[in-house]
């Protein structure tokens, strides 16, 4: 008895030693890497975001349990019938300030009321959304402006990804609010569309699990089941909790180890919502006109487009477009396209387009 007693004080020392150890070398990791991230961290920190809702247009009860639905189900977006002002600041100076028009489904304006020849449906990011652009800059609005046979409509959002356009077409979209009969769907695609489509670690740094959870399931079927932070509570509050780590962050370390290298790996999820929208919106509009745009800069885009000829899903390549250009003439510092970049893409589509759209 007093042997095992012994041996319990002696196991018990030991793997506290243990846990002290391990204790001590994270805070002196921790505190290492905080030292040689600080300069990086202190310059990002300096630039922040602020929204304000400056103006709501009135709208009918019916149309308010919309918004709630659409938040409920897609998370974070602007509000409907509104204008929201976006400030982009470095430390106390405002560097650059846009407002943000949307109608009375959300979509940001395209600029057109009236029915056209064909519709335009984009699907995408803050990309298609236009963050830091005005209302007359954004991708959509442009392709309406450059030919007035197509009205385009804007369903892309920030921080959006394949997995809000699955979610849009199943539940908030119908022909009957689409003008125009004939048209085309367009999902602007980038590679950290993976990431946001599984809930890795980074976007959930600032997303916080706020975003549709899409799942494949043992029947290869597709389930979208409410949100990151709700049903993978755990994962995603462990993610959150390893974003404040200066060692992993200085390593640029994103959980799942998966998508480490998301533009040499795609994950099967991505195929599978791709392919669900296409057969959403061919079911909903008749038409096949579903295609997905790989954007400039995207590369080993190669499993992708075998993926989408083997499905007989139309797609744009444009991952080299901007080959040639100076691409610091083309994005604003925090990457996001200015109005030189969509004016580029916009031209493109439309000569593209052409193969397709057609009586």
């Amino acid at each position: 008895m007093v042997k095992m007693k012994k041996r319990i004080k002696e196991i018990s020392l030991q793997f506290g030693l243990v846990c002290l150890t391990v204790i001590l070398t994270i805070f002196c990791l921790e505190l290492i890497f905080y030292m040689k991230s600080k300069p990086e961290d202190t310059s990002r920190k300096t630039f922040r975001h602020k929204y304000e809702v400056v103006k709501r247009d009135g709208y009918k009860d019916n149309l308010d349990l919309y918004q709630k639905e659409r938040r409920h189900k897609l998370g974070r977006l602007y509000e409907i019938f509104s204008e929201t002002k976006h400030q982009m600041y470095f430390g106390d100076e405002i560097l650059w300030e846009k407002k943000y028009t949307t109608d009375q489904l959300g979509r940001r304006i395209t600029g057109v009321e009236e029915k056209r020849k064909y519709h335009l449906l984009f699907f995408g990011g803050s990309y298609v959304f236009g963050d830091g652009l005005d209302d007359n800059a954004t991708l959509p609005y442009l392709v309406s402006q450059k030919n007035s046979s197509i009205h385009s409509y804007n369903y892309g959002n920030s921080g959006s990804t394949t997995s809000h356009m699955y979610v849009q077409l199943q539940n908030f979209i119908e022909s009957d609010q689409i003008l125009e009969k004939l048209g085309a769907a367009i999902y602007v695609y980038n590679d950290f569309h993976i990431d946001r489509n599984i809930g890795a670690m980074f976007p959930i740094s600032w997303n916080e699990g706020n975003a549709p959870y899409l799942f494949i399931d043992e029947n290869n079927e597709l389930v979208a089941d409410g949100k990151f932070y709700s049903n993978r509570y755990f994962t995603t509050q462990l993610y959150k909790l390893l974003n404040n780590s200066y060692t992993l962050r200085y390593f640029k370390v994103n959980l799942p180890l998966t998508s480490l290298t998301p533009r040499a790996f795609f994950h099967p999820l991505l195929f599978k919502i791709i392919k669900s929208s296409f057969e959403i919106y061919k079911e909903k509009f008749q038409s096949d006109n579903f295609i997905v745009l790989i954007y400039p800069g995207n590369t080993g885009n190669e499993k992708l487009i075998d993926f989408l000829r083997e499905n007989n899903i139309k797609y744009f390549d444009y991952s080299k477009l901007f080959d040639g250009y100076d691409l610091s003439t083309l994005r604003y510092n925090d990457g996001h396209p200015n109005l030189k970049a969509n004016e580029l893409v916009a031209s493109k589509i439309l000569k593209d387009l052409s193969l397709y759209l057609n009586d």
